[in-house]
């Protein structure tokens, strides 16, 4: 006679029984639906905006920059811009992604046999903050709409190719293991039925191999986001080499991806050929790599990294010390093509890692050579749940009494998660003072004005109002002449926090008609027009 079923088993069931790319879907929204937009999605959008209607705001220095690699979501997001506002825009995009995200991470659970309650835990942990997304360098995969999550949806393609190998399927794995091998779990439970999805085999003719799938998907990724796609190709390439061990594959590999990604890299080179790296005595490259994206190019070298980043280097070298020793005689084809890809990426961001001590200049690291750790770090839950499993099996232990506390323990921090999104991002408090001093400005300042945020950016502010920023730290350049504009700008704000006086250099260098502040500010030129709790408005005469 079997035991009763608990409330929770019958929830894990439920759980199991929905269709895994639907619980995909509806697991990502839940926790990153936004009508909110993040700061990525503010610069973005207002970039598209900007370039698909240049009389949104006429002149703008920050806002106009040539489109260069985001030719195609400048397209995408700048024509939807016309129809829909930045809200809406970042709701619905986020939800298209997350539509998109859920086919071929459908496919790379069934093939790793991870149900549903699976794919919780795995999701769950992984898209609890940016930080949980990569091993360090703050890359992430899954968040806001912006042409590096459009690239991802093709990396997660090429990354369920490699996981598939040649082969449609893996003799014997259309069973689980407990009907494989004969095990059950001590209470009768069947450890297949709470832990593991049957692979299901496919008959079907191989057009080409796994290596070039994943090479064409890498070369789509690119068109949205280069250094997405031209990371995940190198990758994709060495993941090939060491695999197949045959010379003659890799290359022809290369040449499928080259022969893709030629035309957009000849229409990006005929900019970059062009631009300059040292300008009036300033490295652009510099600026670049440790000024602005320190966080992402050279995470040892931003400010407090040996709180923040250390701890997680370390942990990242025991991953690859448990790889690299741990794994090496594991004879499961699943474990083994996750321990490479693991290893590999690891090994590219440590590389990248030392490359931050020799490259001062930032030629190199202005690339981000982090980049590939989002997808190896994703790799990493897939390859821990895939051997934790594993030893359960070979252990005998009862999952049937193991899993529901931690499927109960993982919903739990799940709700928690989703409350915090709705709270924030679904339903989120006004900032009364921000509203206030966009409408005082709407209804009392010429729409060509320009306007400086002294202290902390408000990203909304310009597109609320349309109204030009002097400088905006998130909207740097990609390069050129115009990140040594957008640097100079920059040194003299951060100056002009400290030292007042540097208002004159910065009224006789450019047009500032207004300055913003959060604290009272004192200066022949500054005469005050609006407060409010929260912001000082100051108007700014042209002479002393």
């Amino acid at each position: 006679m079997s035991k009763p079923r608990t409330l929770i088993t019958r929830a894990i069931d439920a759980i199991n029984g929905v269709d895994t790319r639907l619980f995909i879907f509806l697991l990502l929204c839940l926790n990153l639906l936004s009508f909110v937009p993040g700061d990525n999605e503010e610069t973005y959008f207002a970039l598209a905006k900007q370039y698909m209607d240049p009389d949104w705001i006429p002149g703008s220095f920050t806002f106009t920059e040539w489109v260069g690699t985001r030719f195609l979501f400048q397209h995408i997001a700048g024509w939807a811009l016309r129809y829909l506002t930045f809200e809406q825009l970042a709701f619905w995009g986020r939800m298209v992604n997350f539509l998109l995200y859920a086919f071929p991470l459908a496919r790379i659970f069934r093939l790793l046999r991870i149900r549903n309650t699976g794919i919780l835990l795995i999701l769950q942990l992984y898209i609890a903050n940016v930080n949980t997304q990569s091993f360090f360098g703050m890359e992430w995969i899954f968040g806001g709409f912006e042409g590096k999550t459009l690239a991802y949806v093709f990396v997660l393609w090429g990354f369920y190719f490699m996981l598939r190998g040649d082969e449609p399927s893996i003799p014997g794995m259309c069973q689980g293991p407990d009907e494989g091998q004969g095990v059950r779990g001590r209470a009768g439970g069947s450890v297949q039925k709470y832990v593991t999805e049957p692979r299901v085999p496919k008959a079907t003719p191989q057009f080409a191999g796994y290596d070039t799938w994943a090479a064409m998907m890498a070369a789509a990724a690119s068109y949205f986001h280069i250094l997405v796609g031209g990371w995940f190709f190198v990758l994709v390439w060495i993941y090939g080499l060491v695999r197949e061990r045959s010379l003659k594959r890799a290359i022809v590999t290369g040449l499928v991806y080259v022969a893709l990604v030629a035309p957009f890299v000849i229409y990006l080179a005929t900019y970059l050929t062009d631009s300059r790296t040292v300008i009036h005595g300033v490295d652009v490259d510099w600026v670049y790599s440790f000024f602005r994206n320190t966080h992402h190019t050279a995470p040892m070298h931003r400010e407090g990294a040996m709180q923040k980043v250390l701890p997680r280097v370390v942990a990242s070298f025991l991953l690859l010390l448990w790889c690299l020793f741990g794994l090496r005689r594991s004879k499961d084809e699943d474990v083994r093509r996750l321990n490479t890809i693991v290893r590999i990426t690891l090994l590219m961001v440590f590389v990248g890692l030392a490359i931050t001590y020799i490259d001062v200049h930032g030629r190199l690291l202005k690339y981000y050579l982090f980049r590939i750790a989002a997808l190896g770090t994703f790799a990493a839950y897939l390859l821990v749940y895939v051997v934790a499993r594993e030893w359960l099996v070979r252990r005998h232990v009862d999952t049937a009494r193991l899993l529901p506390p931690v499927v109960a323990m993982v919903a739990i921090m799940a709700l928690i998660h989703i409350e915090k999104n709705f709270a924030r991002n679904i339903f989120p408090r006004e900032d009364r003072a921000l509203m206030e001093l966009t409408d005082y400005v709407k209804a009392h300042t010429r729409p060509d004005d320009v306007f400086l945020f002294r202290d902390r950016d408000e990203l909304s502010f310009p597109r609320r109002t349309r109204r030009e920023a002097l400088v905006i730290f998130k909207f740097d350049p990609g390069g050129g002449e115009k990140i040594y504009e957008w640097y100079t700008r920059e040194c003299l704000r951060r100056r002009l926090r400290t030292d007042p006086a540097v208002l004159d250099t910065i009224a006789d260098r450019y047009r500032l008609d207004y300055l913003i502040t959060t604290s009272p500010m004192t200066h022949p030129r500054l005469k005050e027009v609006y407060r409010n709790p929260k912001f000082y408005l100051y108007g700014v005469s042209t002479s002393k």
